[in-house]
C-alpha cells in the first residue's frame, strides 16, 4: 500500500529551477571529502530551496511552517582508487578494456561518477514545547526505497540542473554569430560533397601536424580545403601562425581549432570578419550532416576522434582563474597561503569572469574601506519565503561568510546568487562578460542604497565615501565669483598620455589646480573667455576613493592604458580645502545669477536663419540653439530637432528658463554634453547620464547605451542630487584630512574585457602588525614583499585611502 508521503512525492511537479548548490542562508553544501558525514542539505519539497542543518528549522519555524517535507542529501567523494578502477574498467567498442589515453581531454565526470549519494526523506514537526523534531521515513531512503515511482522522482530531483549550473551556463553562452563566409562553406558542401561516393572525399587522416612546421598541437584546419596550420603563440602553447599565413595566400576565410573539436565543441574563426563565428544552427543540429562534412571535407572521423586540447572558452576561463599575479616573493618563493578566518575572511571563487566582482566585494565587505562601513542588517527577514532570490538575504549571506563564519569555507564561496540579485536586469552585470571594476563599485553602492538602505530608512554606510567639493568660477576682469557645490563619491585622476612613469600626488595636484573655461561669458561684466575655474575640497570623507583613469575610450571602445604610477602611502587633502574669498572678490548669489540668465542667451542669428530656411519654426530653432549651448554645429542642432520633433511644445513661444538646470542644478559640463550629443545620442539621456555618472563622459556614454528605454526625466535625479547636496557629507575639520592607503584593486591586462582583477588589503594580524594581503579570487596570501608593491604601481586601478 502506498503511504501518504509516497503519494506526495509522486505528485511533485519539478520546477525549472532547483536551488541545491548551497544553503539559502549560508554557503554550507552537501559535499564531503571523507566518508564521515559532516555536510548535508535539506531540500524543501515544497519550494525546492536547500537549507543546512542550522537553517532548516528557521525556514520551517519562522518563515513558513506549512513546508514540512524535506529530502536530506549528502554526497561523499569517491577515493582515488575507486576513480582509477572506474577508468580501467572502460570498455571500448570491441569489447576490450583499455585505460584512456592520458592526452585525451575527458568529458566531465558526472556527479554519480565522482560521488556516492546518500538521501532520505523526513518531516519536520513542532511540538507543544516549541521544539522541532525530524521524523525520518524509514521506507524512503536510497537504501530502503522499494517504490520505483518514488525512486524515479527522487532521481529526477538529484539530476535536475541546479540554479548555479543554469546561471553559469547562461553567463558563458557565447554570443557568436554565423557569417556569410561560413554559410558559403555550408552551401558548397551540400552541393559538392553530398554524394557519399563522391570522389572529392578526403582520405581519412590518422595523424595531424602543421603543413609548414610539423607542430602537432595548437592546430587549425581550413574549412575550405582541409589544410592544417598551427595557430599563434599562446601561453603554454607553441605556434607560428601558419594557419593565418595559409589564409593570406589562399584567401580561404574560415578555420576551426582541431585540438578541441568534438561533436559538441567547435572553435571557429573567420579571418575575413576578424571574429569568432559559428556554423548555422540548422547545420550543426543535424549531427549526421556535420559529421559527414568533417569526414568528407576535413578527413576527420568524429566517431573515433578525441579532443586533446581545451577549447578557447576553457583557456580563457582558466587563464582568468589562474592568473599569476605575482604569487611569489622577490626571491621566487611561493607566498604564504592563509587559512580562512575572521582576520582575513575567506576567498571568493571565480564564476568565470567575476574577478571584477570578487575584488570589489573583498574591499567593500572585508576590510578594504573604513571600519565604520557596516552592512546595517544582522538578521534574515522572517517574512521572505524565497530567500535565494531575495536581495537582502543574499547580501547578508555573503557578508556573514566573509566576516562571521569564514572558517567554514576553507576553499572559498561562490557568490553566484549575490551576482544575480545585484546584477538583476542590468545588461552587463548580469552577463558572464568581464566588466570594469570601478563601474561595478559605483553600481553596487548605488544598488545597496536603493534596494537596502532606502527601505531601512536610515543613513547609508556608503556615506563614508561621500564628500563635497566646491567649484570656484572667478571672472578675471570684474573679480566676481560663483561658487558651486558638488557631491562626490570618488576622485577620478586623469593620467597623462604617453608618459611611462607618473606620480599620483602630482596628478591630484592637477585635479585641484586652476584652469581656464573657454566660451564662457561672465554674467556680471559680460566679459568673454575670462572665467577661471578651480576645484576645492569642502568636506573630508572617511574613505577616499581614488580612481586613475587607466581606461579610456578609443573609437568609443574601452582601452586600458598602462603607466607606472608612484603611489603615496599617505595623502593629505588639507592643501586642497576651500579658501575664504579675498577682499576684492565679489560673490554672485543665486538671485543675481538668475536675473542675468534671461539676458545671457543671444541666439546665433546666422545659424537661426539657416535652420528656418530648412523649414523649422523660429521657436523650434530657438529651443534647439538654447539646448545645444548656441553651437555653430548645424548637424548637432538638426539632430536635436529630429529627436524632439514630436514634443508637444516644440513650436510654442520660446522663453529662456529662469535657471538653466543643465549648469546650475546639475553641474553638467557643457563640453561633455555637446560631445555626447554630437554622437547622435538623445539630449535628455545625455543630461541624465552625466548626472548619474558624476560627469564621467565615458561612463555616461555606456549608461546611455544600456538605458535607451529610459524616459530621461531629470526631476527625480535632480531632486535626489539637491537633497544630497544639502546634507552634510564628510567632515569639515581640516585636522581630519590625512589618509592612509588601506586597499587597492589592481587590473592586469591590456583590455577591460580581458585580464584579471585582484585586491590588496592591508590587514592587522594578532601580533598587531599590519601586512598586505592579496585576494586572488579564492586564493589568499601574505603579499608584504616589495615586489607586490611594484605590481600595485603598474596595475593599481582603484585606491582606498582611509582616515582614522
Amino acid at each position: 500500500m502506498t503511504s501518504s508521503i509516497e503519494l506526495f512525492i509522486n505528485n511533485i511537479s519539478l520546477p525549472s529551477t532547483i536551488y541545491k548548490d548551497d544553503c539559502a542562508y549560508c554557503y554550507r553544501s552537501m559535499y564531503n571529502d571523507v566518508k564521515e558525514k559532516k555536510e548535508n542539505l535539506s531540500l524543501c519539497l515544497h519550494c525546492f530551496q536547500s537549507f543546512c542543518g542550522s537553517h532548516v528549522s528557521f525556514h520551517h519555524d519562522k518563515v513558513i511552517p506549512e513546508h514540512k517535507n524535506y529530502l536530506e542529501l549528502a554526497k561523499f567523494k569517491k577515493s582515488e582508487k575507486e576513480l582509477e578502477d572506474r577508468e580501467l574498467d572502460q570498455e571500448d567498442e570491441t569489447g576490450s578494456f583499455n585505460k584512456k589515453i592520458k592526452l585525451e581531454i575527458k568529458e566531465s565526470l558526472t556527479e554519480d561518477q565522482l560521488y556516492d549519494t546518500k538521501w532520505s526523506v523526513y518531516e519536520l514537526n513542532s511540538n507543544a514545547g516549541g521544539n522541532i523534531t525530524k521524523n525520518y521515513f524509514s521506507c524512503i531512503t536510497n537504501e530502503s526505497c522499494n517504490n520505483e515511482d518514488v525512486k524515479h522522482k527522487i532521481n529526477a530531483l538529484l539530476t535536475a540542473k541546479s540554479s548555479s549550473f543554469q546561471e553559469m551556463s547562461d553567463g558563458w553562452t557565447q554570443e557568436f554569430k554565423t557569417c556569410s563566409h561560413i554559410r558559403e562553406i555550408e552551401d558548397y558542401y551540400r552541393t559538392t560533397y553530398n554524394n557519399e561516393t563522391n570522389e572529392k572525399s578526403h582520405k581519412l587522416l590518422s595523424t595531424f601536424k602543421c603543413s609548414d612546421c610539423d607542430l602537432n598541437d595548437n592546430l587549425w584546419v581550413c574549412l575550405t580545403c582541409g589544410n592544417i596550420g598551427c595557430g599563434r603563440q599562446q601561453i603554454g602553447l607553441e605556434g607560428h601562425s601558419h594557419a593565418l599565413k595559409h589564409n593570406e595566400v589562399s584567401r580561404h576565410p574560415v578555420a576551426m581549432k582541431l585540438g578541441s573539436l568534438s561533436e559538441n565543441t567547435r572553435d571557429i574563426y573567420c579571418y575575413s570578419c576578424d571574429d569568432e563565428v559559428k556554423f548555422s544552427d540548422s547545420f550543426v543540429n543535424n549531427k549526421k550532416e556535420f559529421s559527414e562534412y568533417c569526414l568528407k571535407v576535413l578527413g576527420i572521423d568524429l566517431n573515433v576522434f578525441k579532443p586533446t586540447e581545451k577549447s578557447l572558452v576553457e583557456l580563457n576561463v582558466e587563464q582568468n582563474m589562474n592568473w599569476d599575479f605575482q604569487m611569489k616573493d622577490s626571491e621566487g618563493n611561493d607566498l604564504t597561503q592563509l587559512e580562512s578566518d575572521t582576520t582575513v575572511g575567506c576567498g571568493l571563487i571565480n564564476l568565470g569572469n567575476s574577478c571584477y566582482l570578487n575584488s570589489v566585494i573583498q574591499c567593500l565587505f572585508n576590510g578594504g574601506v573604513h571600519k565604520d562601513w557596516k552592512l546595517g542588517i544582522n538578521e534574515f527577514p522572517p517574512d521572505v519565503v524565497f530567500a535565494n532570490t531575495n536581495f537582502k538575504c543574499q547580501v547578508l549571506k555573503l557578508w556573514n561568510a566573509l566576516n562571521l563564519t569564514p572558517s567554514l569555507y576553507p576553499r572559498g564561496v561562490k557568490p553566484t546568487l549575490f551576482k544575480k540579485v545585484v546584477g538583476g536586469s542590468h545588461e552587463e552585470f548580469s552577463s558572464g562578460r568581464q566588466q570594469d571594476a570601478m563601474e561595478y563599485f559605483t553600481y553596487l553602492i548605488d544598488t545597496l542604497d536603493k534596494k537596502l538602505y532606502r527601505s531601512l530608512d536610515t543613513f547609508s554606510p556608503n556615506d563614508i565615501f561621500r564628500f563635497k567639493t566646491q567649484d570656484k568660477l572667478k571672472c578675471t576682469k570684474c573679480l566676481s565669483v560663483k561658487l558651486l557645490d558638488e557631491l562626490q563619491e570618488c576622485v577620478q585622476v586623469p593620467l597623462q598620455e604617453n608618459v611611462d612613469k607618473q606620480d599620483l600626488s602630482s596628478r591630484l595636484d592637477e585635479v585641484f589646480s586652476s584652469n581656464d573655461l573657454n566660451d564662457f561669458t561672465c554674467s556680471k561684466c559680460k566679459g568673454n573667455n575670462c572665467i577661471i575655474k578651480k576645484t576645492y575640497v569642502a568636506t573630508f570623507p572617511k574613505t577616499l576613493v581614488v580612481n586613475p583613469t587607466r581606461i579610456k575610450l578609443v573609437d568609443w571602445q574601452p582601452v586600458k592604458t598602462s603607466s607606472e604610477l608612484e603611489i603615496p602611502e599617505v595623502i593629505d587633502l588639507s592643501k586642497y580645502r576651500i579658501q575664504p574669498l579675498s577682499a576684492n572678490e565679489t560673490l554672485i548669489d543665486d538671485d543675481d545669477d538668475e536675473d542675468d540668465q534671461d539676458a545671457s542667451f543671444t541666439p546665433n542669428f546666422e545659424v537661426l536663419n539657416n535652420l528656418k530656411e530648412m523649414g523649422f519654426s523660429e521657436n523650434a530653432c530657438l529651443r534647439a540653439l538654447f539646448n545645444t549651448n548656441n553651437t555653430n554645429d548645424s548637424e548637432t542642432i538638426v539632430n536635436w530637432l529630429f529627436q524632439h520633433v514630436e514634443d508637444s511644445d516644440l513650436n510654442e513661444p520660446f522663453e529662456v528658463p529662469k535657471k538653466n538646470s543643465k549648469t546650475v542644478l546639475t553641474g553638467i559640463d557643457e563640453i561633455s554634453l555637446n560631445n555626447m550629443i554630437s554622437m547622435g545620442l538623445p539630449l535628455k539621456l545625455c543630461q541624465k547620464a552625466l548626472i548619474v555618472n558624476n560627469g564621467n563622459v565615458n561612463n555616461a556614454v555606456e549608461w546611455v547605451f544600456n538605458n535607451m528605454d529610459d524616459d530621461g526625466e531629470l526631476q527625480e535625479v535632480v531632486n535626489e542630487q539637491q537633497s544630497k547636496t544639502q546634507r552634510d557629507f564628510g567632515d569639515k575639520d581640516p585636522n581630519n584630512s590625512v589618509y592612509k592607503l588601506k586597499g587597492v584593486i589592481c587590473h592586469k591586462g591590456n583590455s577591460v574585457h580581458s585580464g584579471h582583477y585582484v585586491a590588496f588589503i592591508r590587514r592587522c594580524f594578532k601580533d598587531e602588525k599590519e601586512k598586505w594581503v592579496l585576494y586572488n579570487d579564492e586564493k589568499i596570501v601574505i603579499a608584504d614583499d616589495p615586489v607586490n608593491f611594484e605590481e600595485i604601481k603598474k596595475n593599481g586601478y582603484i585606491f582606498f585611502y582611509n582616515r582614522d
